[in-house]
């Protein structure tokens, strides 16, 4: 069976956990698992969403619906804020890291600021910030 992309950015010979693999069975449409749902796998099982990202890919799996509304079914879906709040702002510039933000630190913004995290990543794209790495390694 020949690779898909996303299976080959990862070293050869790794490998599959089958546990992952079952819970992500479960919640998928198809071979389409949301970022939601991927979330939740994390959770339910205790292991980090860069595991679950990676069996995603080895799986065969797709990502869909970025909670932060960087990719969707078809492409971005997160258009810029009209306005950015000065504490916010202030907080977005003081965690970037080499000039981005992690998606992480989106999510604990989004909670420090009681905001919705796809209202991060609008900011973000009005600050010209971008957001990377993802947690499940899918950007």
């Amino acid at each position: 069976m020949e690779k898909n992309k996303f299976q080959l950015k990862h070293p050869e010979g790794t490998e599959i956990d089958k546990k992952i693999v079952v819970s992500l069975q479960k919640v998928a449409d198809g071979m389409n698992v949301s970022c939601a749902r991927a979330t939740e796998v994390s959770r339910q099982l205790n292991v980090s969403m860069i595991d679950v990202g990676r069996n995603l890919d080895l799986g065969g799996f797709f990502i869909v619906d970025c909670q932060l509304g960087i990719f969707g079914k078809s492409k971005k879906t997160v258009t810029p804020a009209q306005s950015v709040p000065d504490k916010l702002e202030v907080a977005i510039s003081s965690s970037l890291e080499n000039g981005r933000l992690s998606c992480a630190t989106a999510w604990e913004l989004a909670k420090q600021f009681q905001l919705p995290r796809k209202e991060i990543a609008q900011v973000c794209e009005k600050l010209n910030v971008k957001i990377k790495p993802c947690q499940l390694g899918a950007f």
